[in-house]
């Protein structure tokens, strides 16, 4: 099965969060666990900024919702959203 839709509210999620990720950033522009040039922080990293992300969960739980009725679906699980 295949859902497509358009996720209109990412760019205010960003929006929300720029603050948090540009300074999380500026502290460590290459931090990350694979040893490699990349950004990435990890929901369980204790000394950097973090994201709400109720937002984030709440917006994916409507899209839950929408796409187990469009397949008729009686139920539906979603992990963590972090």
């Amino acid at each position: 099965m295949f859902y497509k839709t358009h996720l209109n509210w990412t760019d205010e999620f960003v929006e929300n969060n720029i603050q948090v990720i540009e300074d999380n950033y500026s502290m460590w522009p290459t931090r990350n666990r694979w040893n490699c040039n990349v950004h990435a922080v990890h929901d369980n990293d204790e000394d950097v900024p973090g994201i709400d992300f109720t937002y984030l969960r709440n917006k994916y739980e409507d899209l839950a919702v929408e796409v187990a009725k469009h397949y008729n679906m009686k139920e539906y699980h979603l992990n963590s959203v972090y």
